[in-house]
């Protein structure tokens, strides 16, 4: 049941990629400790499913002791959601935000850190080696090292920045007055003030570059405020950097071993599509390949450059996200290279006011008025409407804007980005397209075909909004009633053995009422017995889900794997399930036939 409290449809974007992975551990809440899993985790968050539905809500405070993911810390609850005998949580970190780039990609961290207009330093060390990013407001400003290869002095020594004579002069006065060491070549004349953020500039790439190198190092963020000797603002685009960088150590086996016949679509997530990224001429053309229907290794063949570099250039879009695997079954993207790469037309010295003028009118214009359609725009007017708006306030387009800016920008393209995907979805625009026309009939002296017509100018209309949202939450009570029926009656066809009526039963029982794990528990079973295995592996998953504890749905995705011929997966299916059911009859039945194949 849909629960709308806001104005608008939020949009859930994640700044921080989300890994799955599922990892057992226990929560202790009031003194009782609870059988927990991960289902997801990143870089300031994780999602969790704990057992038996304790009582959390969201703003309590919970310890983490997770080994598999070296997770030590306290977290604070931020939603919850009930599920069949367990709760599903939203955890955000507390504190100093630590990992390993065995578990956390360098590339996702940097880009996580500029949408949320972080301002801390990123220390990252292996061994011996230890390095600091400094990152304002999302920015990175200023990267030190502790490798002789990699300070100031050496890197402008080794490019015929300064002589050998002026290298060890600055050396020395640093060693007895401590100052820093580029402000030294400054002022004894080796430098001139306006080289001096080249150089800094050209240090810190070469730092970051090194970064990207590392596999197994571990990191921390510290958020704070910077003093004002980290006060060179560099201009990188994370984008740029991450593509730059990974395209030079792209790991192509990887990609090669796993993702040659998976098809490559564009991202759906308007962030990442449209971030500021440049491309050269053989890049752009092996991206316009890319059309969510081609596989990567019909791209490498339509490829004009040859297998590693075109691997190389997927790889480093992947890692920018710019481009995604597509999930099979997922439809196409609909997005193309002339979407992605034709510019609206920008008036820089307007900028700021441009900001400010959409900032302070944007909510008031509602989901049409922020992108200037009409109430009848077909799906290719509000496709083209979105995109020129998405492109024009993209927060990533303005990365040295300052804080407060970035902030607003951020605000208007989530805003615009709830419109289109409201108005491009047939259900959700027409909910709102009836909600709009209430307020119309109860607001009679305001007409509807005014161009400029200020929606929710007052308070009132807003709150009646609200209402109107409200009260449009669907009965489901009868829907409820109907899949109980469908669903019994296709128990009654299973026991039989009719299997065949049995799914079609389970089904229909699925399609008024998805929120119950047994229906697709018992579709996925009867689909298993007709042998359709590749969508019985989907609905147990739905299922399982649903019910992440259950030993049932556990173990027979162990005997769907096992049909599937995948022998060690459906050997860690029965394990678990007996892990969670030790009497559990059905996996014990299927360890047995493991033993004699």
């Amino acid at each position: 049941m849909k629960n709308y409290t806001k104005i608008k449809i939020d949009l859930e974007i994640r700044f921080f990629r989300r890994c799955s992975k599922e990892s057992d551990f226990i929560i202790t809440i009031n003194n009782k400790p609870f059988r927990t899993k991960t289902t997801d985790y990143s870089f300031n968050g994780l999602g969790i499913i704990i057992e038996d539905s304790p009582p959390l809500k969201p703003g309590d405070i919970i310890d983490l002791d997770i080994d598999e993911l070296n997770i030590h810390q306290k977290g604070r609850v931020v939603w919850t959601k009930e599920l069949y005998f367990a709760l599903r949580v939203g955890i955000l970190k507390i504190g100093l935000l630590t990992g390993s780039f065995r578990n956390y990609r360098l590339s996702d961290i940097i880009i996580g850190l500029q949408r949320t207009l972080k301002t801390g330093i990123l220390t990252i060390h292996q061994g011996s080696i230890n390095k600091k990013v400094f990152i304002k407001n999302g920015n990175i400003i200023f990267a030190t090292s502790n490798q002789d290869k990699e300070r100031l002095g050496d890197i402008l020594l080794r490019n015929r920045k300064i002589t050998k004579e002026q290298y060890i002069q600055a050396a020395e006065r640093k060693q007895t007055t401590g100052e820093r060491y580029a402000m030294i070549l400054v002022d004894l004349g080796f430098l001139k003030p306006s080289e001096l953020v080249s150089a800094v500039e050209l240090q810190a790439k070469r730092i970051l570059s090194s970064l990207f190198t590392l596999r197994e190092a571990e990191f921390e963020f510290k958020e704070g405020s910077l003093s004002s000797k980290d006060a060179v603002t560099l201009k990188l685009s994370a984008a740029n950097l991450i593509y730059r960088e990974v395209k030079k150590t792209a790991d192509v086996d990887l990609i090669k071993d796993y993702f040659l016949d998976s098809i490559l679509d564009f991202s759906p997530n308007p962030l990442d599509l449209f971030q500021d990224i440049r491309l050269n001429r053989i890049d752009r053309m092996i991206i316009s390949l890319v059309n969510g229907k081609t596989s990567l290794r019909e791209i490498i063949k339509l490829s004009s450059r040859n297998e590693l570099y075109t691997l190389k250039c997927i790889y480093a879009l992947l890692e920018a996200r710019i481009l995604q695997i597509k999930k099979e079954g997922e439809a196409p993207s609909e997005i193309t290279y002339e979407d992605l790469f034709k510019k609206a037309k920008e008036t820089p010295h307007k900028l700021l006011e441009k900001i400010e003028a959409m900032y302070s009118k944007y909510e008031n214009l509602g989901y049409y008025g922020i992108l200037g359609l009409k109430e009848g725009a077909i799906y290719d007017d509000i496709k083209i409407a979105y995109y020129k708006a998405a492109k024009e306030f993209h927060p990533d387009l303005h990365f040295n804007l300052p804080k407060d800016m970035k902030k607003k920008l951020l605000e208007i393209f989530i805003y615009t980005t709830n419109a289109y995907l409201t108005l491009i979805d047939p259900e959700k625009r027409k909910e709102y397209n009836n909600c709009l026309q209430t307020l119309w009939s109860k607001n009679a002296r305001v007409s509807k075909d005014t161009d400029d017509f200020p929606l929710f100018e007052k308070d009132v209309l807003k709150n009646e909004f609200k209402t109107c949202l409200h009260i449009r939450q669907p009965r489901l009570e009868q829907n409820s009633e109907i899949a109980h029926s469908k669903f019994m009656e296709g128990k009654a066809k299973f026991k039989k053995e009719k299997f065949e009526e049995a799914a079609h039963l389970f089904a229909m029982a699925i399609s008024f009422d998805r929120a119950v794990p047994e229906y697709h528990y018992f579709y996925g079973y009867a689909l298993q017995m007709l042998g359709k295995l590749r969508e019985a592996v989907m609905a147990l998953n739905t299922a399982l889900h649903m019910k992440p504890f259950s030993a049932t749905i556990v173990a027979e995705l162990g005997y769907v794997y096992l049909k599937l011929g995948f022998i060690l997966r459906a050997k860690g299916y029965f394990n678990k399930a007996l892990k969670l059911d030790a009497s559990n009859t059905r996996a014990q039945e299927g360890i047995k036939i493991l033993r004699k194949a």
